[in-house]
């Protein structure tokens, strides 16, 4: 909500501007088990739909998914950490087994976690991407797959066609090559879709 603006109102002007839906940080704690009936009840009042939540991560797994199901939302994004001090394939091994461990709190909730392909560059490639998924092995862990985030190492449908059913939601995104080598990484963002480097009748 902007600051000052009750959280009703700032739904209504969201739903104003064409937005029908939001998906609440919760990284930055602004929705909590305390006030996410508060959160649920604006957004119907709205009429802006709460589909999921982002920013989940590992050490909060439970929590995250409890406050996704009182929004009413149907999926948590989840960032995995990457610390670059630690053996990789240790990290790997404990990301796989906290995912395992939260897996029948998830179906239990019915919120799938969906595992977005984030730039911390733990999961490079596609093929990285599909054997994390498949080494948790539970239908309620997925991707949020980020169609502009691969193209700083790959190629979007390429994700696409790898991914295939472990894709679950998308973030639809522009990312243009030529941009981000002249300007900066993030720069790449900055263009409309359609008109950067994804071939978007290919993904």
């Amino acid at each position: 909500a902007a600051k000052g603006m009750p959280l009703a109102r700032a739904f209504k002007k969201l739903r104003e501007c064409g937005f029908e839906g939001v998906e609440p940080s919760l990284l930055f704690r602004h929705v909590t088990l305390e006030n996410a009936a508060e959160w649920a009840a604006a957004g119907k009042e709205a009429g802006l739909v709460i589909d999921g939540t982002v920013g989940g991560r590992a050490a909060g797994l439970e929590e995250g998914l409890e406050i996704t199901k009182r929004l009413g939302g149907d999926s948590m994004l989840v960032v995995l950490e990457y610390p670059q001090d630690k053996p990789l394939q240790q990290t790997w091994r404990e990301a796989v087994a906290r995912m395992k461990e939260a897996a029948p709190e998830a179906e239990k909730r019915g919120v799938r976690m969906l595992i977005e392909n984030v730039w911390n560059t733990f999961t490079i490639s596609a093929f990285d991407m599909a054997r994390l998924i498949d080494d948790i092995g539970s239908p309620w862990v997925g991707v949020h797959l980020d169609i502009g985030n691969q193209m700083r190492w790959g190629v979007a449908e390429h994700w696409v066609e790898v991914l295939g059913k472990r894709s679950m939601k998308l973030d639809v995104k522009e990312y243009d090559l030529d941009k981000a080598m002249t300007e900066g990484m993030r720069k790449g963002f900055d263009k409309p879709l359609g008109e950067g480097s994804i071939n978007w009748p290919a993904v």
